[in-house]
């Protein structure tokens, strides 16, 4: 008798709950989100993982599946080791580091999914990532209201979001649909930070937001070429500049995290 295809939403079901079962010991999941691309996310991102991973265990997920940028922000390069079947992280400033970026050949190379194989190729990589314990995994999510954002507010059950805005109308309207699809999804929204902040894009645009939604303001932070030049050599901000460092601790205390 011929084996009868295997039941796709029961395949999802259960990565899902080995997803689960390996995200066990960490203990936050917090998401950095945003609804417009270009407004300093992944940057954020990377900053508060690292800033974070001076005295505690971090893992920093690189969800943009398709656009993945940690790994050249971070100036790392290879592909993911298989060891023991479980992939192994690429590590660096004291912090794990898992991003579709490592599964590339070239970084120019496209990845081209539909909605779908992206939630695979995510929870694929959390599935079979080697995690292990931690005290913080921080989750660079693409921007937008569907897909990946979706799959990990219902999949990975984060215990808070921060929303990354830069001050200009456009970025702010599409700020509020994120805080919008945290509420809607019953995530926590930790707070909005206003990135960019100055002379050239403005002041003031993420704290009204965060006043309209009655959610914490967890601060500004300028527009500063010191983040130019951090990504592009591969350091980090927060352990070049001891303000920017400050900023950032001051935006950790605000969120409660």
């Amino acid at each position: 008798m011929p084996e009868l295809a295997k039941n796709p939403i029961q395949e999802q079901l259960r990565r899902d709950i080995r997803v689960k079962a390996n995200i066990s010991k960490i203990k936050h999941i917090i998401g950095v989100h945003s609804g417009k691309g270009g407004v300093g996310k992944t940057t954020f991102a990377i900053n508060l993982a690292a800033i974070l991973a001076r005295h505690h265990k971090v893992i920093l997920v690189d969800a943009d599946i398709d656009c993945p940028n940690v790994p050249r922000a971070l100036g790392l390069k290879g592909q993911f080791q298989f060891v023991n079947n479980r992939l192994q992280a690429f590590e660096k400033y004291n912090m794990k580091i898992f991003s579709t970026g490592f599964l590339q050949e070239a970084e120019e190379q496209p990845i081209m999914f539909r909605g779908p194989l992206k939630h695979h190729a995510l929870m694929q990589m959390l599935e079979l990532g080697d995690l292990g314990e931690a005290d913080y995994m921080i989750i660079d999510m693409p921007p937008g209201t569907s897909d990946i954002p979706l799959s990990v507010m219902q999949s990975l059950r984060p215990h808070g979001m921060i929303i990354i805005t830069s001050p200009q109308d456009l970025a702010l309207l599409d700020a509020r649909r994120s805080i919008n699809m945290a509420m809607n999804m019953g995530i926590q929204v930790l707070g909005v930070v206003e990135n960019m902040s100055g002379e050239i894009f403005g002041e003031g645009g993420g704290e009204e937001l965060a006043r309209e939604f009655n959610v914490p303001f967890l601060g500004r932070i300028p527009l500063n070429k010191i983040f130019r030049e951090t990504s592009e050599s591969g350091t980090v901000a927060v352990l070049e500049d001891k303000e920017i460092a400050r900023k950032f601790s001051d935006i950790i205390a605000k969120a409660g995290i």
